[in-house]
């Protein structure tokens, strides 16, 4: 008697922690959407100075009700190159997009770091959270800078964005 009733036990226990995963599972959100990225280079000719390549990296990431659009962005030129003025200005503005309309963005000024160091690198990012639809969502951004002493004012570059995510 004492076995049927463990068996029995152990069968409706393995039935309901089955019972359990299944009502879990049921409610569980589509899996977290893969982080996509695009990278952007370009080169400047800066006049009688060692030109510098700049490197910015977009990426868009989300999981639930959370998106976020991150840009990584770095320069490098030659060494022994310190100081001076390279450029009048640099920045850069980061956008989160769903299907190319705007949901959150944030811009930062580079031209001091860019001008003191011959490389370096940082980071921005925008993100939005709450009762976010699914589909569409990428990272796009804008670069400007105006080059010291070339003669040709202020240069926007849009940027290639990110894959879509969901």
């Amino acid at each position: 008697m004492r076995k049927k009733i463990t068996k029995s036990l152990g069968t409706a226990m393995v039935a309901g922690s089955l019972a359990l995963v299944g009502a879990a599972t049921v409610g569980v959100a589509p899996a977290n959407a893969a982080e996509q990225c695009n990278t952007n280079a370009r080169s400047l000719d800066l006049p009688g100075k060692p030109d510098i390549t700049l490197n910015i990296t977009l990426c868009v990431s989300g999981s639930g009700s959370y998106r976020q659009a991150m840009a990584y962005f770095s320069w490098s030129g030659h060494y022994g190159y310190i100081g001076g003025t390279r450029l009048n200005s640099m920045w850069l503005q980061i956008r989160l997009e769903r299907y190319d309309v705007v949901q959150a963005s944030d811009s930062s000024y580079y031209t001091s770091s860019v001008d003191a160091q011959y490389s370096g690198s940082v980071s921005i990012g925008a993100q939005k959270t709450g009762s976010l639809a699914a589909g569409g969502w990428s990272a796009d951004a804008t670069v400007g800078y105006d080059i010291t002493d070339d003669g040709l004012g202020s240069t926007t570059w849009q940027l290639t964005g990110s894959p879509l995510i969901s």
